[in-house]
């Protein structure tokens, strides 16, 4: 099974304007927040338990669309993979489990 969602962040992301003020890029903590998000719209209620690995691979400039893939790769386990129109922007594997059901 997977998933696909994409997401942009703006250039007026609070997040930017430390980050390479001449020059601002996403930062990769901004991005896996999106993964998670993508997650919580897949399997709502899941939460990520743990990031075993987390490759950025290139910049993600503000303003630019970017695709998260998840894909089921084990029990409880994901892969994802961050790209844009031309190449892989972040990818790596995270664990989680479906929370608490009522």
């Amino acid at each position: 099974m997977s998933f696909t969602q994409e997401f942009s962040i703006r250039a007026d992301h609070p997040s930017l304007a430390g980050h390479f003020p001449d020059q601002p890029v996403v930062p990769g903590v901004v991005i896996l927040q999106q993964v998670e998000n993508a997650l919580k719209s897949w399997q709502d209620g899941s939460v990520i338990l743990a990031w075993p690995q987390v490759k950025f691979v290139r910049p993600l400039l503000p303003n630019s669309s970017c695709k998260v893939e998840l894909t089921l790769s084990g029990k409880q386990q994901v892969k994802f993979k961050c790209s844009n129109a031309t190449a892989v922007i972040a990818s790596g594997i995270f664990d989680y489990d479906l929370g608490v059901r009522e």
